[in-house]
């Protein structure tokens, strides 16, 4: 089986398709930033303290950039020294959910490019970390463009804390090298599955 693309859809389905197949094969044309959401069941004591201070994260809600509950940070990236700003981001790859490493941050992070390279520095470091093959891994990790915030390429978060191609078994499932189709030709095929097939002149996007 091979699924085309590595979008924030396909890095949720990959790794469950991936259970159920004997080899997955993952076209991507271009990486992108994935990290762990850090999504889990809510336990029976975390459902009474969400019932227990459901005004106050209403408030944070309604009083936060984005209608989130995390809180903003006041800090910028190099108020901190870089043992600390580290120590921040581990806590937010391992503990915080959600899109609180992005508005829990440093309030910079969107607009200074030091500090958007040093935390896509971490994030890459992780993927490298995580993947077993060095070669799968830099297939993984972008190097056109830095993190994005929330104005550019969407960045993806993954609710497995380990990815497809960052399981101990990864061999199974790798990111190939060659491109996914061309723009054009995705459209070409996209019209023809209304009409139920590919136009012969359609080469598969599985070559």
């Amino acid at each position: 089986m091979a699924v085309i693309g590595t979008g924030a859809s396909a890095v949720q389905l990959i790794p469950e398709i991936a259970k159920e197949v004997a080899e997955l094969v993952v076209y991507q044309r271009t990486p992108n930033w994935n990290s762990p959401l850090n999504n889990g069941k809510i336990t029976d004591e975390e459902q009474a303290e969400i019932r227990a201070t459901y005004e106050q994260i209403y408030e944070s809600c309604m009083s936060s950039f984005a209608g989130f509950v995390h809180r903003a940070s006041p800090k910028r990236t190099f108020d901190d020294p870089k043992d600390e700003r580290w120590a921040l981001y581990e806590c937010f790859w391992l503990h915080q959910k959600g899109f609180a490493k992005l508005i829990s941050n440093y309030r910079d992070l969107m607009t200074n490019r030091e500090a958007n390279a040093e935390f896509s520095e971490f994030i890459a470091a992780k993927i490298r970390e995580r993947v077993n093959d060095p070669a799968v891994a830099e297939k993984l990790i972008p190097t056109d463009h830095g993190l994005p915030a929330c104005a550019a390429r969407r960045w993806r978060r993954s609710t497995t804390r380990r990815t497809t191609a960052e399981r101990d078994a990864g061999d199974s499932t790798r990111p190939r090298s060659s491109p996914s189709p061309r723009p054009h030709r995705d459209r070409r095929w996209e019209r023809a599955r209304h009409r139920g097939g590919p136009p012969a002149s359609t080469v598969s996007p599985a070559r």
